[in-house]
């Protein structure tokens, strides 16, 4: 399930980015052109799937958890981040790639993500709201 999340997050993040590129915002009184419509609709299905995301990430309880995803609120887990972003960057310094594992920093970009996206998503989402009542 996971996964599946993932796959649908990255693929619709791809798309906002890449249609976004393609869609002009709509004159007063003109229509929508496709790309700013298929804006708007997989927005709406993307912020649906964040939000599956979120419930999903609180039903199961292993693997990472909020307090690891948003660790900036406890001074000992951002000394646990900056440790380890240290040992990111000494392992790329000499060429390699950090051992692949638990750690720290990596789960903490997550999080960062998973918290602009959800942003983006809502205020997205409550833009095509409120243009639709007026």
């Amino acid at each position: 399930m996971t996964k599946g999340l993932h796959l649908l997050l990255l693929l619709a993040v791809l798309h906002q980015l890449i249609i976004s590129n393609f869609m002009t915002h709509p004159d007063s009184g003109k229509p929508e052109n496709l790309a700013f419509e298929l804006h708007e609709y997989v927005g709406l299905a993307s912020f649906a799937i964040v939000l599956a995301y979120w419930i999903w990430s609180a039903a199961r309880r292993r693997d990472v958890g909020f307090g690891e995803l948003f660790p900036w609120f406890s001074p000992a887990a951002v000394r646990a981040v900056w440790r380890d972003f240290l040992d990111h960057i000494g392992a790329w310094r000499r060429f390699r790639m950090p051992d692949v594992g638990h750690r720290p920093f990596p789960i903490a970009i997550h999080g960062l993500g998973l918290a602009a996206v959800t942003v983006m998503g809502a205020t997205g989402t409550l833009r095509v709201e409120t243009q639709s009542k007026y």
